[in-house]
């Protein structure tokens, strides 16, 4: 499978459309409303404690793994940009399904409340790490396929140690390796992302009723938005494009 390297590449797989299966989420006949955040989330500090039927805001900790679980929630945000005090922007992003919600960890505003100079006074002192696992869907008859997310992407980095997604096959109890987001594409610039989940996520797996995907933020300011999350058929294609304009593969 192949893996975008540089920041030059990945560029130029936003305008790229995939014609590929969408097995759930925003383009899915299943989760729509759930791929496109059109429901509040369920807060949490308790990795025992995931909604079934919800997205679940799982809070890690906060102040630099001094206060666990603390209060690091992603949030279901309906302005569509950051509250943060060093951000400032107030053009919401262009995602489809914007309107209905984004889902926002607003680490910035976390931090200060939105107040320049005021760190650490806000809900959630940075550094802080906040997980936001989507409700349990089924892929009966995927066993063995290769699968990727397609997710309209936007983020500021400041000092961000983790912006990722995991996969897991038995309802959050256990997860697969945390891809990058960030490979996929470069800081301060929105769009469509297509990010592969290593090839063997569904190889031999005879049961796929309990799945569920998951976006991290670990770290410290400014923010990671995320909207319009499918979860789709690996297409290779999509891919391909990028490497035959001369860039190399991994």
């Amino acid at each position: 499978m192949k893996k975008l390297i540089f920041l030059s590449l990945i560029t130029c797989l936003y305008g790229t459309q995939v014609d590929a299966q969408a097995l759930w989420g925003a383009e899915a006949n299943v989760g729509q409303t759930e791929g496109q955040f059109g429901t509040d989330f369920v807060p949490t500090g308790d990795p025992n404690s995931l909604s079934a039927v919800s997205w679940t805001a799982l809070s890690i900790y906060d102040s630099n793994q001094a206060t666990t679980p603390g209060a690091a929630y992603w949030t279901r945000n309906m302005q569509g940009y950051s509250q943060g005090a060093y951000w400032g922007g107030t053009t919401p992003v262009s995602s489809p399904s914007q309107a209905n919600g984004v889902a926002l960890f607003d680490s910035d505003f976390l931090d200060n409340g939105g107040t320049q100079g005021a760190f650490g006074t806000g809900t959630s002192p940075s550094a802080h790490r906040g997980e936001l696992i989507s409700p349990v869907f089924d892929l009966t008859g995927y066993t063995d396929y290769e699968i990727m997310l397609k997710v309209y992407l936007l983020y500021r980095n400041f000092q961000i140690n983790n912006l990722s997604i995991a996969f897991s096959t038995d309802s959050g109890s256990s997860w697969g390796p945390e891809v990058d987001m960030r490979d996929y594409q470069p800081d301060m610039q929105e769009g469509f992302a297509y990010i592969p989940f290593p090839a063997d996520t569904l190889a031999g797996l005879s049961n796929l009723t309990q799945v569920r995907v998951k976006f991290v933020f670990d770290g410290d300011y400014y923010f990671a938005l995320v909207d319009d999350a499918t979860v789709m058929v690996y297409d290779e294609t999509v891919f391909d494009t990028v490497f035959a304009n001369g860039f190399e593969e991994n």
